[in-house]
């Protein structure tokens, strides 16, 4: 049994809907219930063997979940998903928030039976305020299980619905100021929502939200959204491709970086590239024919024309970043880490054009590690393993280019001549690069 420390904080419910207690048990609504089964998930993680989080409170407000979990067993394969995102918000995403904010609000909106406000250690670092949006029915339910628990700083239920265009009056009279930073936390709520909604409730959280705050959310797929699979997702209303999200997001304020949740899987299986974590800072709002230009590449061209136009503009840069580290490792290291920043969205297309998990297993493992690379908590590497991995990165995108072009399968690698160029180039490290982007584009521009 986990120790629950107990520290000062402050708990205030602002109520403005009504609905009885019990409905939370009852209710069909997929809401409610997922709040309990994503609860249901924290407690079994909590009492597994090597947790990823461990959340004390989880099993006393999920009540008792294992005659539907017994009969609905394919919802197992959600918690894994569940888990992840959860760990990553934490570890990644709040640990480095509350660190550097003096002063903060964090807005859970969908907070569901969400209980960071009392087990978050990193909340006691400075001054934040939690404020946890969602139905009166859920907050009254929390309310009355946790009622004699402390919770970690200041924290304010608002109940209301998101629904409701008033939900940022009732935000405002709770206590929420917009000159103070916050971060947004969407966390398993858009997919649930018609995409109209979630267009309006992330342009008034923009609207809402001081300079330098911060939004963390999770998509859908198109492919995940049109499945229609299994209790939840035959709720999901719409999707984005990888590619699109980041202007999509920007057209409403909010600057970001999007990634597969694979990327982060920490060794569990959180289903195969089709869930994506957003996360970034609040921006301009990019008009609508910026943001339609930005995007037309992708709209328009065939995936062999993509991959051709890609490598055009591209190569030349490749063979840049590869000299400029040879010439110095700093700097260079920073440029390659920017390319990679740049052109992440471009790749994860690519590969996911080739729809050839063999082909991108066998040419380009190192570049499945690119997400974790950027990831800013990881450490650098030793001076020859940080060499050895950009020059194999740089090789591996273009052998990667190179498949994508010609449309290789995987059988057919080892008998095509720039293939053989590059496999013995490798023995040069970072001096071969510059020669096999020339012979690339040489060969693309054969007619």
């Amino acid at each position: 049994m986990y120790q629950f420390q107990i520290e000062c904080g402050s708990v205030v419910v602002k109520q403005n809907s009504s609905q009885n207690v019990e409905d939370i048990v009852e209710s069909t609504s997929p809401i409610p219930f997922t709040a309990r089964l994503i609860a249901y998930y924290r407690a079994q993680e909590t009492n597994s063997e090597s947790p990823l989080i461990i959340d004390p409170l989880a099993e006393l407000l999920v009540g008792d979940l294992s005659s539907y979990v017994s009969k609905h067993r394919h919802t197992a394969g959600s918690r894994d998903y569940a888990i992840v995102r959860s760990y990553h918000i934490e570890k990644v995403i709040l640990s480095n928030w509350c660190k550097n904010h003096v002063m903060s609000q964090i807005v859970l909106l969908g907070a569901g039976l969400d209980t960071r406000a009392y087990r978050f250690q990193p909340l006691c670092v400075n001054s934040h305020t939690v404020f946890e949006v969602d139905l009166s029915v859920v907050n009254q339910y929390k309310e009355r299980i946790l009622l004699d628990k402390q919770p970690l700083c200041s924290l304010i239920r608002v109940s209301t619905d998101l629904s409701n265009p008033e939900w940022p009056d009732h935000m405002l009279a709770s206590g929420y100021s917009k000159d103070i930073p916050t971060i947004w936390i969407l966390e398993g709520l858009v997919y649930y929502i018609e995409q109209d909604r979630v267009i309006s409730l992330l342009s008034t959280a923009h609207q809402m939200s001081a300079e330098g705050s911060e939004i963390f959310l999770d998509v859908a797929t198109h492919g995940l959204a049109k499945a229609k699979y299994g209790a939840f997702m035959k709720h999901f209303k719409w999707g984005l491709a990888l590619e699109e999200a980041p202007a999509f997001f920007r057209s409403l304020g909010w600057h970001v970086d999007c990634s597969f949740a694979d990327d982060y899987d920490q060794g569990r299986n959180v289903g195969q590239r089709a869930l994506i974590f957003v996360h970034g800072h609040r921006g301009s709002i990019l008009h609508d024919e910026e943001v339609v230009s930005e995007s037309r590449i992708e709209a328009d061209l065939t995936p062999q024309e993509f991959v051709r136009s890609f490598s055009r503009n591209h190569l030349s840069t490749i063979a840049k970043v590869s000299n400029t580290y040879a010439a110095d490792t700093s700097r260079g290291y920073e440029a390659f880490l920017d390319f990679l920043k740049e052109i992440k969205p471009a790749i994860m297309k690519i590969v996911d054009d080739l729809s050839n998990p063999a082909l991108v297993l066998r040419v380009a493992p190192r570049l499945q590690r690119v997400p974790q690379v950027l990831n800013s908590n990881v450490e650098r590497k030793s001076s020859e393993e940080e060499k050895s991995f950009v020059s194999g990165v740089l090789y591996e995108l273009l052998a990667l280019l190179y498949c994508a072009i010609h449309g290789l399968r995987v059988w057919e690698l080892q008998e095509t001549p720039l293939y053989k160029e590059i496999e013995k180039s490798r023995v040069l490290g970072l001096h071969g690069i510059e020669p096999l982007t020339k012979l690339l584009l040489k060969e693309l521009n054969k007619p």
